[in-house]
Parts: structure tokens; sequence; C-alpha cells
């Protein structure tokens, strides 16, 4: 059966959605396959900034980056929000995260916290996704992120690392897509330090809070048989393992910094810079 044909006028998909139809839907948010055919069901939202109140929410067949964010850290408290040649570190991860062919929403988690108003302000001003959820319960925090786009399978990075390679991303959904995995990562410690990315289905989020876990990944790191994890780093990358890319301390910053006033922004070669200087 041909799909229908493409629904571009608004008018055209809020009759869609006031009659509880569902289907195949084109819209332009799907930036990343503008001409590809998904499979699509209609719901409510609640951001007066999407069509109508409305938007398409994309089947389980789709990929969130959830991107984990909060101000406090004992060693250097708002390292998300400061500075990187004019880009926050936030912002940096964002738009790595953008970069990865294989990524179609991209939601901030952010801490409940009081100090985390500055993300939820800078996200506002800037028109970005985000949820709020408990701030030491980082699981709850990405399922949050899967309820809100519909998606099924989930990519976990950090705000801390803006350097972290978009070609890890696609390479690490491609593997957990193509074999059927639940819980996909490169998170060894041959990798280095910022470029680590966790790939998981909404399935074993699911299980893992039935279990009263409450982080995404260290139960399935720490016992892999049980949950049939793949932790599968790059050879490529390994080879800079001595780097440090992740903002942890003050002397992490300004590494980066430096590094990135010295080859500027692509991460490869920031890393080699990094591993090669520090």
């Amino acid at each position: 059966m041909n799909p229908a044909p493409p629904v571009t006028s608004t008018e055209v998909l809020l009759q869609s959605i006031m009659s509880g139809q569902s289907g195949r839907v084109y819209t332009s948010r799907n930036r990343h396959c503008p001409n590809e055919w998904r499979s699509w069901s209609i719901c409510p939202w609640r951001d007066d900034k999407q069509i109508d109140r409305y938007v398409v929410s994309a089947s389980t067949t789709m990929v969130t980056a959830s991107i984990q964010a909060r101000m406090g850290s004992t060693r250097l408290p708002g390292k998300v929000l400061l500075s990187i040649r004019g880009r926050r570190t936030i912002d940096l991860v964002r738009q790595r995260c953008e970069a990865a062919s294989s990524v179609d929403h991209i939601v901030f988690t952010i801490g409940d916290e009081s100090p985390n108003e500055a993300i939820i302000k800078w996200c506002d001003r800037n028109g970005h996704r985000y949820v709020v959820g408990p701030e030491e319960d980082l699981l709850a925090r990405h399922r949050l992120s899967l309820d809100q786009t519909g998606d099924g399978t989930l990519v976990r990075v950090t705000g801390d690392c803006p350097f972290v390679p978009p070609s890890e991303i696609d390479r690490l959904v491609d593997r957990h897509s193509g074999n059927g995995e639940t819980y996909t990562s490169n998170a060894t410690d041959r990798m280095p330090v910022g470029t680590a990315v966790d790939v998981l289905d909404r399935s074993v989020l699911r299980e893992l809070a039935e279990r009263g876990e409450t982080h995404p990944a260290v139960p399935l790191r720490e016992s892999p048989d049980e949950w049939g994890s793949v932790i599968d780093d790059s050879a490529a990358w390994a080879e800079l393992g001595a780097a440090h890319t992740a903002v942890d301390t003050p002397a992490d910053y300004w590494a980066l910094v430096d590094a990135v006033r010295a080859v500027g922004l692509d991460p490869r070669e920031v890393t080699e810079w990094v591993a090669e200087n520090r």
C-alpha cells in the first residue's frame, strides 16, 4: 500500500489530531530524514511553541538523545554553563548530538534542585526541549525524556562532555539497532574520558525502574551477562585513551579552552591536542 500524501498544512494536521487519526504523516520536524516515511502517532503536547499545542510523536524505532545536566558539582560548580569559544558546555554537547544522523530528538534532562533554574532559563531562552526530574534519580529523569518524545531508544550523554564524538553516537546506535540489543555502550577504561555514550531501549529502562534502580547504566555495566549488555569501544578513539575531554575540574576546562584556541572545535582534533599537551 502506498503511503498517504505528506501533510504540509497545519489545518490538515489538526484535523487529523482532533479526529484521533494516526498513521504515516510527514512533518518537517524530522529534520534528518525530510523525505523518508516513518510511522508516527498523533498525541497532545503542552508546549504552545509547537503546532497549535500539538506535536507528532515518533514511533518506537526513533531515537532520543537525552543530555543530563545539573549545576551541582563538588569540583567545578556550574560547569555545564561555562563558555568555550562563546558556546555553553551543554550547547556544545547538544551540537554533537545534532550532528549525529541517528538522533531524531534532543532533550535536556535537568535535576529538580533550585540552582538548576539557570539551566532551565537557558533552555527556555534558546527554545530547547527539556524535562525536570529528581536530582539524584538519573534513571527517572532519562525515562521522562523518552516519555516526552515517545521514542523507543535513548542515547544517554552527559552535559559536561562537549566533545563527545557524533561518530560514536552513530556507530553505537547502528550496532544497537542492528543486533537487537537492549544496552550498548563504549564506556571502557581504554576510551578517552569525555567520549562515553550509552544506548538503551525503553524496555530496559522500565525494568531497571521496577527493580528500584536509580542509574540507567551502572547496573548494566556491572552485570553485562544478566542484561545482555554489549560494551564495544572504538579502536580509533582508544588510541587517544590518555586524553580527558570532560569538564570535571578547572584544569580540564582551561585545557579545553586552550585546545579550541589551537585547533578549533572538531572533537577529534581537540582530543588529539589534549592527549599531546596534558
